[in-house]
């Protein structure tokens, strides 16, 4: 293999098309780690990486998954690299480096190292998520033999490796940062006029007005509202009280002929439209600010678990499941018990995404 330099090779894990590989023009020199370089996953044969890592497809921001991949064999030298991936369990299937990587390769398909990689090399890898399946995980494995290997025996002529990257597709990582919405989110009571900031969406902490619900309602997850017989509540939009006038109620402004109605028939929207939520309150001295990851939502909260929880307290922890099944935290923070347009209850929020 010629003319490696900074990317040695880049890798995009598009599964019609394979990889594909690109070298520069410059000399032979593969890339200067840095430590703390922000790669997704790292692939190392030293003391302070490992040879297996796991990217779960839930952490990452954007269209490409940064991975090193890193060999070292100082007494014996390195001559291929082999590299086989595995689709949902369905067994490892060969990587030819001609056909997948674009380089000079070995009669068998394996990638030919120079000999000034023989005892040492750090290729830098770009696995794109465009073209994955939607579930399940895809494995690729990387070793570096002495001479001939098989794609079908991981041992023969090995000198490093296997490395073994897993793609995870459904599952999501525990480590996961939870999202934090903690700048005072306020819902309001609903009122006749919809001007009211009365519905949130759990996938962005974002409020909607109801008069927006015709756009929007298939965002909204939870509302708030108060009533002298259930106190100051949260209810998913799914089963939202009947608090809205009939749009058909020919009745004169200000008064109400029919009964009213829930959410979905004041927007003219079908009720599919619309989300469920879950709610538990929290045992007393649950401590907000301990969640900051998602192995911290260990409580147990379910779809049987009630969609409306009323009588809310400032400080009162409440566990939130949406209709996704992310799992959320919040704690009230202020409120004024009232059905009229001053009322309102303010939140701080974290969520699974």
């Amino acid at each position: 293999m010629k003319n490696v330099r900074q990317k040695l090779f880049s890798i995009l894990a598009v599964l019609s098309a394979g990889f594909f590989f690109s070298c520069s023009s410059d000399d032979n020199e593969t890339i200067t780690v840095i430590p703390d370089d922000p790669f997704d996953a790292r692939l190392n044969n030293n003391a302070t990486d490992s040879l297996t890592a796991e990217v779960f497809l839930s952490d990452v921001d954007d269209s490409v998954i940064d991975v090193l991949l890193s060999f070292t064999s100082p007494d014996d030298n390195m001559k291929r690299v082999y590299v086989t991936r595995n689709i949902q369990g369905q067994g490892d299937e060969k990587l030819d480096a001609s056909d997948a990587f674009g380089v000079n390769d070995k009669g068998d398909g394996s990638i030919d190292l120079s000999s000034d990689l023989a005892n040492g090399f750090a290729f830098s890898l770009d696995f794109g998520t465009t073209g994955l399946p939607t579930e399940g995980t895809v494995v690729y494995k990387f070793w570096a033999t002495s001479g001939k290997g098989d794609f079908r025996d991981d041992t023969k002529r090995n000198l490093v490796g296997p490395a073994t990257l897993t793609i995870n597709l459904t599952g999501t990582n525990p480590a996961a940062v939870l999202k934090e919405y903690t700048s005072m989110i306020r819902l309001e009571a609903p009122t006749a006029d919809g001007q009211s900031e009365t519905f949130i969406s759990t996938l962005d902490g974002e409020v909607y007005t109801i008069n927006e619900g015709e756009e929007f309602a298939a965002f909204w997850d939870f509302g708030f509202y108060y009533l002298n017989s259930t106190g100051v509540s949260l209810a998913s939009t799914a089963v939202y009280p009947n608090l809205f006038k009939d749009p058909e109620d020919t009745a004169p402004e200000g008064e109400v002929s029919l009964p009213l109605v829930n959410v979905n028939t004041f927007l003219g929207i079908e009720a599919t439209e619309i989300n469920n939520a879950y709610f538990v309150l929290a045992p007393d001295g649950t401590d907000f600010d301990s969640f900051s990851v998602v192995n911290d939502l260990n409580f147990t909260i379910s779809t049987s678990d009630e969609e409306d929880i009323n009588n809310l307290e400032v400080g009162d922890v409440v566990y939130v499941l949406d209709q996704y099944g992310k799992k959320g935290v919040l704690k009230v923070t202020d409120l004024i018990a009232s059905f009229g347009s001053d009322g309102f209850v303010e939140f701080d929020l974290k969520m699974q995404q």
